[in-house]
């Protein structure tokens, strides 16, 4: 027998396309309630353990009232935690992942900033975040794991860098209190290096292959194979089909 989901937990870095699937999927059914820490606060607002327990505590609420739940969650495994904390063991969890690669990172955000630029500055978003972000839900592979994108040092060491330097100057027209010169090197260079080593790499490492750092039961590469509208609306009737 089939069991009916009742979460459905949905992640991926910023620009990967999450809110347009989660957009895609209400359209397919208003009655599902969505829980996202976005929507909970000021996108200027850092986000918080605190605000995320809050938000996870309010998903597992709304299925005991007989809901269901698309959760936006960067860690699948804190939902898992506050279920046992509980004592929940009877509600069902699916679990996608939307994939950019690393380049299309790029691309889009630097799209969607050149554009925000154009009409309010206020609304660019954040050049290192998505990086950051990528590498905290992908590093090297395991054994047996199947790799969704290979790195080569130097490209990724050239992205990083080159973001950083963006990040630098838009908060130079924007007339931030910056550090010394000296500092923001100092700064580049460790950021960097935080980078690098949660990606996997290590010294003697040209390249490396990468997968998810946590299980997941969807993937879906929102860059090269689910890139258009048509591609967000399969991968959100794909998911609506998991909530049957």
């Amino acid at each position: 027998m089939k069991v009916k989901t009742n979460i459905l937990v949905i992640n991926g870095t910023s620009t990967s396309g999450k809110s347009s699937v989660a957009k895609s999927l209400m359209k397919l059914n208003p009655n599902l309630i969505e829980e996202d820490l976005d929507l909970m606060r000021n996108p200027t607002t850092p986000a918080t353990p605190e605000m995320e327990l809050v938000m996870i505590n309010n998903a597992i609420d709304h299925v005991l009232k007989g809901k269901q739940v698309i959760l936006h969650l960067f860690h699948p495994s804190n939902l898992s935690k506050c279920m046992t904390a509980r004592g929940i063991e009877d509600i069902s969890v699916k679990k996608a992942l939307m994939f950019c690669p690393i380049e299309g990172l790029v691309d889009r955000l630097d799209e969607r900033n050149s554009k925000a630029l154009k009409v309010d500055a206020q609304n660019t978003r954040d050049y290192l975040m998505p990086f950051d972000q990528f590498s905290k839900l992908y590093t090297k592979t395991l054994e047996k794991q199947i790799a969704l994108e290979t790195l080569s040092l130097e490209k990724v060491t050239k992205i990083y860098g080159d973001q950083f330097d963006k990040m630098i100057q838009y908060a130079k027209q924007q007339k931030h209190n910056l550090p010394s010169e000296e500092q923001i090197l100092i700064d580049k260079q460790e950021s960097l290096k935080d980078f690098l080593a949660n990606l996997g790499f290590e010294e003697s490492l040209l390249s490396i292959e990468i997968a998810p750092r946590e299980t997941w039961d969807f993937i879906y590469n929102t860059y090269n194979d689910y890139c258009d509208e048509e591609g967000i609306t399969k991968i959100a009737g794909d998911l609506y089909a998991a909530f049957d």
